[in-house]
């Protein structure tokens, strides 16, 4: 896995990393060290939407996460303006929290 990291025109700082389906299982990868981990092949890989079946760049600032796919080829040596058109145009993704607060029966 691959990282880079982008100021957008106001200031936030994104970490951009690229996410294949099989990375979803629990403990086959760690953005932070850089690399994919060398482990057997899954059975069988979550289902992921049609359109991020090929993977897709994930950007994340402090307080949002955003998709983009597919994963463009060569994405690394693109420059920063690029990769900032790109992140416009990634769809924005729920956290966790919030998922889990969307979907929480009320009390």
């Amino acid at each position: 896995m691959s990282n880079r990291r982008i100021q957008d025109e106001h200031g936030t700082t994104w970490d951009i990393w690229d996410v294949l389906p099989g990375d979803v299982l629990a403990g086959s990868y760690d953005r932070r060290s850089g690399e994919r981990l060398r482990l057997p092949p899954p059975e069988s890989t979550p289902p992921v939407a049609p359109e991020l079946e090929n993977g897709w760049l994930c950007f994340q600032s402090t307080g949002e996460r955003r998709r983009y796919a597919p994963i463009p080829a060569e994405w690394l040596s693109f420059p920063d303006n690029v990769l900032r058109a790109l992140l416009k145009t990634a769809t924005p993704v729920a956290s966790p929290k919030e998922t889990q607060r969307t979907h929480s029966p009320s009390a």
